[in-house]
């Protein structure tokens, strides 16, 4: 309920907004997708029974590193988000919002991914069930998130990167909704 609400409230705004007319279809798609979605949610949520948790940074993203020249890292900044989280959602988040493939979610590597959790698992165990609920996990995350075009309309149009932000979320939500078993089934 508190979902619906939620996107009522986003559609009653995007009826309202005179700046948002070139994405129009693309919002009013969206919403509805999203709509469908959050009715996905209590089965979504299963995925996480019998997942590993750890101490994680909480916000483990490129934005957060420091490199040198050649690309290595030499310190991790911001540790005010840190909590205990399930890491096949820290490890899907940190992927898919620092690899380059995935800018287009539609181009997401299998390949490439599957090497990035290989060479993690070289160093920390993952259990069948991190492996097999990962893109789940992610995409609960994902759809849980009410950030979606509220702030581009409320701006009148102004804030487009919020409208990006909002369109690329929502589009990697479609692509895990649409590739979630797939991915699994590569990972196990």
């Amino acid at each position: 309920q508190e979902y619906d609400r939620f996107y009522a409230e986003t559609s009653a705004l995007l009826e309202l907004s005179v700046a948002a007319t070139i994405y129009l279809e693309k919002i009013k798609d969206d919403i509805e997708f999203r709509r469908e979605l959050n009715r996905s949610m209590p089965q979504l949520s299963k995925s996480y029974c019998g997942i590993t948790y750890t101490p994680s940074h909480g916000d483990f993203i490129y934005s957060q590193l420091i490199c040198d020249k050649k690309g290595s890292i030499k310190k991790i900044v911001d540790f005010s988000s840190a909590h205990t989280v399930p890491i096949s959602l820290e490890l899907m988040r940190f992927y898919m919002l620092s690899s380059a493939d995935c800018k287009t979610p539609g181009r997401f590597d299998m390949h490439l991914f599957k090497q990035y959790i290989a060479n993690y698992m070289q160093f920390f165990p993952l259990s069948l069930n991190d492996l097999k609920n990962m893109p789940i996990i992610y995409l609960y995350y994902m759809a849980r998130n009410k950030y979606v075009y509220r702030e581009f309309l409320q701006s009148n149009g102004e804030k487009e990167t919020s409208f990006l932000q909002s369109s690329w979320r929502t589009d990697v939500c479609r692509f895990l909704y649409e590739n979630a078993q797939k991915i699994s089934e590569e990972l196990v």
